[in-house]
């Protein structure tokens, strides 16, 4: 048990005469925790059957679990828990597609509209990252048709406060940004299939503000696919130099041009590898400008934040 708490760090735990397990009332029909294991992994996570044995205590026959990793690893026979088990599988660190995520926001309203007694249970590995952008667009969804004046910001804070000790829960960016996406599209009361599809092509990356003399290796990545398998090679790689007059210090811009033809469809992410390393995913729905897509240090994830610090990065497009 010790292993447990140390390895659920800042999540908070049920804690009880029976239980102490990784796990959160987000509401009192809203359920985090962490992935139940067995085997080894049950010493340091949440034990496959102490979770059955809570549920079938807790909320006999009503609890729903959605099961977020996209791990083969981290799968688990549906029966266990009496069929009562959804795969959303979305990979670690990412956001699922929009379309993924409305689906199961709206698959999990309808189970809380089916029976007041009905719970929803979401676990990733962790259970705070993936968990939390499945929890923030629920809540979101829930929010936004009982007309309450919340933005995705009070709820992305609300589940931090519920689910972590130092009231942090969702910490990659892109996975915020797309709980903010949904908040859009629910006020709007759009569906996801509302959304017009789009086509993109890119033309040109630009890495605008980078105060360090860095290198970027040749291969960046720009996909629409979930397993990362679209690659372009830079043909361009060169360094323009402009002066700040305010500081007196030296920008530099590095700047890829992409010959090859690459289309993509509706979402992208970035990948620039290297001595900093950059990583995030957009929607191009809802984030292309004037045929721009711009994002800047704070906008990132994964990254040497010391060394971009100010920095933005563009993606032109083409016309389609």
């Amino acid at each position: 048990m010790m292993l447990q708490q140390i390895v659920s760090q800042k999540r908070r735990r049920y804690i009880d005469d029976k239980f102490n397990i990784d796990l959160t009332y987000i509401t009192d029909r809203i359920i985090a925790m962490s992935y139940p294991a067995r085997g080894f992994e049950s010493l340091y996570r949440n034990n496959i059957q102490q979770v059955k044995e809570f549920m079938d205590c807790k909320h006999p026959q009503s609890y729903f679990i959605f099961n977020l990793c996209a791990e083969q690893n981290h799968q688990y026979p549906k029966d266990f828990f009496d069929f009562r088990v959804f795969n959303y599988p979305t990979f670690d660190h990412c956001p699922p597609t929009l379309d993924l995520l409305c689906r199961l926001v709206y698959h999990a309203y309808q189970i809380l509209q089916s029976n007041i007694k009905n719970v929803v249970v979401f676990h990733c590995k962790a259970g705070k990252g993936r968990t939390g952008l499945a929890v923030c667009a629920l809540l979101s969804y829930l929010s936004v048709i009982a007309n309450k004046k919340q933005s995705a910001n009070d709820i992305i804070k609300y589940y931090g406060q519920q689910r972590a000790t130092n009231n942090i829960g969702l910490t990659i960016r892109s996975q915020i940004r797309y709980v903010n996406y949904l908040h859009v599209l629910f006020q709007n009361n759009l569906q996801n299939n509302q959304i017009r599809q789009i086509f993109i092509q890119p033309s040109q990356l630009n890495v605008v503000g980078i105060k360090t003399n860095i290198q970027i290796k040749n291969n960046i990545i720009i996909t629409s696919n979930r397993k990362g398998q679209n690659y372009f090679q830079n043909t361009i790689n060169q360094l323009i130099i402009n002066e700040n007059d305010e500081k007196e210090q030296q920008y530099k811009i590095k700047q890829f041009d992409i010959e090859n033809t690459l289309i993509l469809k509706n979402e992208i992410s970035i990948e620039v590898p290297g001595h900093f390393y950059i990583y995030f995913w957009a929607n191009m729905y809802i984030n292309v400008n004037n045929n721009i897509v711009q994002f800047s240090d704070n906008e990132i994830d994964f990254c040497n934040k010391k060394q971009i610090k100010g920095a933005y990065f563009s993606l032109i497009l083409k016309n389609m």
